[in-house]
């Protein structure tokens, strides 16, 4: 069965309010915890964009490919942890909001 929003709804409405609860103190635990170390992740993907600007510079001066290779995987290695960091922020915010509009149906449903 394939993950879409009407099953990831059906969990939801199927814990009790304690489990709902503690789920949403989990998911903001994990917000939390991707948000950690939010400076080195700024200086890796600023090092990512300069990386992949000198890149680019490389290219229009004409040198070597394997050096420019060399750069554009530079790049993408320092550009891989904040961009991970990110998505899954991301994903846990959306666990977060999903969790609030279940709290606020079930507050709305028992008015």
């Amino acid at each position: 069965m394939p993950d879409s929003a009407e099953r990831w709804q059906a969990f939801l409405s199927a814990l009790t309010d304690e489990e709902l609860e503690r789920y949403r103190e989990i998911a903001a635990d994990q917000v939390k915890r991707e948000t950690k170390d939010r400076w080195l992740q700024l200086v890796l993907a600023g090092l990512a964009l300069a990386a992949a600007a000198w890149f680019l510079g490389e290219l229009v001066l004409g040198v070597y490919w394997v050096s420019a290779i060399l750069i554009l995987g530079l790049s993408a290695a320092l550009g891989y942890w904040p961009y991970r960091r990110a998505r899954t922020r991301r994903l846990w915010q959306a666990h977060c909001a999903a969790v609030r509009a279940e709290q606020e149906r079930r507050r709305s449903v028992a008015s």
